[in-house]
This record gives structure tokens, C-alpha cells and sequence, in this order.
């Protein structure tokens, strides 16, 4: 029989092999340590891939709409039945002007990059008419250029047309030429683009094949040429020339 004895609060009766006797610890004492690796706690059955939250007691709880590596696919998903929610909220209270939250899809291959590397990907997923889980959007970051001190990246915008994904609109860095940028706005020649407001083209403006560059306006010295448009009073000015 083993009698334990003057134990107060805030102790437990530990085993010291060195000694081969019990004796008290103060969970306070900054010498109390434990091992985690030899730590189990054992909530009982049924609760596999729950994340365990503790509460404001210290009590543990295994959540039901939190679950992790529920098929074996290394996933975190987060379930709730209420609108509005789940939701994921990074919040940096540094004072900094700078370096804010972030979120990184990192893509290491353990080996080289090549052209063609998808990055990371944003999938939409919602239920069709006939409650089958669809992509209606997605969001895809690929490699565009893989060569060393010449990467380039690619940005697609796709939404779903007619059961498939297409782009809408995709950003790409030419792998060539610093300082430029191309976007490609639509999917096929049927694609409509609406701009509200005013658009500004600081280059040439590319019609059937002719970069236009210039507009002639009236009072303008005419210039006859393949990549100029003049407005309604300068071709009545030089009407009247």
C-alpha cells in the first residue's frame, strides 16, 4: 500500500527514479517539466480528426465542425450550418505601416521548376440545380517561366461557361521583355467587356490588325496616315480645306 500524505493544492506526486521515491511538485515551480511526447490524453472513441479547443476552465473540447486529415488527405475543414460562417480572420495589431497579414500557397517540388507549374488555386464550389457540387470560379497562379533571374508568373481568372471552366481574365508576365505585363480580358470572340467610366490608352489602341496612335482633332495640322482617327470636326475642317 502506498499512503500519500501533505499534498497540498497546485501539487501531484511524481516519481523520482534517481531517488526511488515519490514526491511532491508544484505545478508553479519553474523546474516542473514535462515531457509532451510521453503526454496522452484520451477523450474517448469517436472523435477522430476533431481539433481539441480548450475552454475558459481549462476543460477540452473536441470539436465537431473543426476536422483535420478527415480522409487521409492531409485537409482542414471548417463546417458550420450558421450564415455567415465559417469564416478565417487574420488579424496583425501591429502598430507597422507595413509587412501586413499574409496568406502564401507555396509550391516546393523538392526538385527543379518548370514552365507549366501550377502554384496554388482558389476553387468556388457551390450545388447546381440538380445538388451536384460544381466549380463555378476559381482562382489559379501558375508558373509562366521557370528560368533562373527570368521567372515570370501567371495569373488566371476563371468562371464557369456552359458546365467548364474558362478564363475570364488572365494576367501573365512576358518572360522576355522587363516592365511588361499582358492581360487577356474574355473567353472567345462572343465575349462582351463593359467598361463603365472613361478608358485611358496611353499607347496605341490595336483595331483589326492597326495600331492607331494618334487622334486628329480640329484645328490640327492633317496628317495623312494608317494609324491616326480624326474626329467629326477635323475631317469637316478638311473638308472645307
Amino acid at each position: 500500500d502506498v499512503a500519500i500524505t501533505s499534498v497540498s493544492n497546485n501539487q501531484v506526486l511524481a516519481y523520482d527514479a534517481t531517488s526511488g521515491n515519490f514526491v511532491n511538485v508544484s505545478l508553479d515551480s519553474d523546474s516542473f517539466n514535462i515531457d509532451a511526447s510521453e503526454i496522452a490524453v484520451n477523450l474517448g472513441s469517436g472523435f477522430e480528426g476533431r481539433l481539441v479547443t480548450a475552454n475558459a476552465d481549462g476543460t477540452l473540447n473536441a470539436e465537431n465542425f473543426a476536422l483535420y486529415d478527415t480522409g487521409g488527405a492531409q485537409n482542414l475543414q471548417l463546417i458550420s450550418t450558421d450564415q455567415g460562417e465559417p469564416s478565417i480572420i487574420l488579424d496583425n495589431r501591429n502598430s507597422s505601416s507595413t509587412n501586413p497579414s499574409f496568406i502564401q500557397f507555396r509550391k516546393d517540388k523538392g526538385a527543379a521548376g518548370a514552365d507549366g507549374d501550377d502554384i496554388g488555386k482558389i476553387d468556388f464550389v457551390s450545388d447546381d440545380a440538380g445538388q451536384t457540387i460544381t466549380s463555378f470560379g476559381q482562382i489559379l497562379a501558375e508558373v509562366e517561366e521557370a528560368d533562373d533571374n527570368d521567372e515570370a508568373g501567371k495569373l488566371s481568372l476563371k468562371v464557369s461557361n456552359d458546365g467548364s471552366l474558362r478564363d475570364g481574365i488572365v494576367i501573365t508576365g512576358d518572360k522576355s521583355t522587363p516592365g511588361e505585363v499582358d492581360v487577356i480580358i474574355g473567353s472567345g470572340s462572343a465575349s462582351l467587356t463593359t467598361v463603365s467610366g472613361d478608358l485611358s490608352v496611353t499607347t496605341g489602341l490595336i483595331l483589326d490588325s492597326v495600331d492607331v496612335t494618334t487622334i486628329q482633332t480640329s484645328a490640327e495640322s492633317f496628317v495623312n496616315n494608317d494609324t491616326s482617327l480624326m474626329t467629326s470636326a477635323a475631317i469637316q475642317d478638311q473638308i472645307l480645306a
